[in-house]
C-alpha cells in the first residue's frame, strides 16, 4: 500500500534520559563510524538544541539586571559650616530638626543640656547620623562635635522661648499657671515636670 508524503505523520517517542544510548545523549560525541556527530536536535522544535549545557558553561546575565537590587541612598546631604570653628550644620533646617528631636524625645525633665540623659544623647546622635548623609569625610568627622555644640547653644534657648509663648497662651506671669500650656513638641508630662523645676528656681 502506498502513502503520499502529506499522509505521513511524525511519530513522537517518549523516552526517558536514562533509556537513551549514552552516545546519543552527549552532544558532539563520536559516532560508531568514527565521525563527529553534531549536537542532538529535534526537527519539531525549530532546530533548538534539547541538550543541557555542560557544567563548564557560564550562564550569561543581562547587564541591566546586575544593579537591580542595589539601593539608592536618598538621604539628605548635609555639611558643617565652612568656617574655622563650625557650630552649625548647613542648611539651617538641620538645626531645627536636631532641637525638635531632642525636645520631643526628652526622657526626663532637663532644664539644661548638661542635665539631659547621657544615654538618650547617644541614641539621638546615632539616629541623626543615620538620617543624614554627609558631604565629605571631614563633615562626618566633625558631626558629633557640631551636633553637641548645636544642642548646647539652642536647647536652653528653645525652652526659654517655649516659656514665653506659654505665658502668652496662659495669659499669666505665674509660672505655676503654665502647666498644660507647653509646646506641641514636648510631651505634657515632661513640660509640667519642667515647670516644677522652674518653680523652685524663680
Amino acid at each position: 500500500m502506498g502513502y503520499t508524503l502529506s499522509q505521513l505523520r511524525p511519530i513522537q517517542c517518549h523516552v526517558g534520559p536514562s533509556e537513551l544510548d549514552p552516545i546519543l545523549q552527549s552532544p558532539g560525541a563520536t559516532s560508531i563510524d568514527g565521525n563527529q556527530s553534531p549536537p542532538t536536535t529535534s526537527v519539531f522544535d525549530g532546530g533548538q538544541s534539547n541538550v543541557n549545557s555542560t557544567s563548564n558553561d557560564v550562564p550569561t546575565q543581562d547587564p541591566s539586571s546586575v544593579y537591580s537590587h542595589n539601593e539608592v541612598d536618598r538621604r539628605f546631604v548635609i555639611s558643617v559650616q565652612k568656617v574655622s570653628r563650625p557650630r552649625r550644620f548647613v542648611p539651617d533646617s538641620v538645626t531645627r530638626d536636631i532641637i525638635s528631636e531632642v525636645l520631643m524625645r526628652m526622657p526626663n525633665p532637663a532644664e539644661k543640656w548638661k542635665t539631659y540623659s547621657a544615654d538618650m544623647k547617644e541614641i539621638l546622635f546615632n539616629d541623626f547620623k543615620n538620617k543624614y548623609r554627609f558631604a565629605s569625610d571631614y563633615d562626618r568627622s566633625m558631626a558629633r562635635k557640631v551636633w553637641n555644640l548645636t544642642c548646647m547653644d539652642r536647647y536652653s534657648d528653645s525652652l526659654a522661648k517655649a516659656r514665653k509663648k506659654a505665658r502668652e497662651r496662659a495669659n499669666s506671669d505665674n509660672i505655676e499657671d503654665l502647666k498644660g500650656f507647653g509646646p506641641r513638641g514636648i510631651r505634657t508630662e515632661m513640660w509640667d515636670a519642667l515647670i516644677d523645676i522652674w518653680m523652685t528656681q524663680d
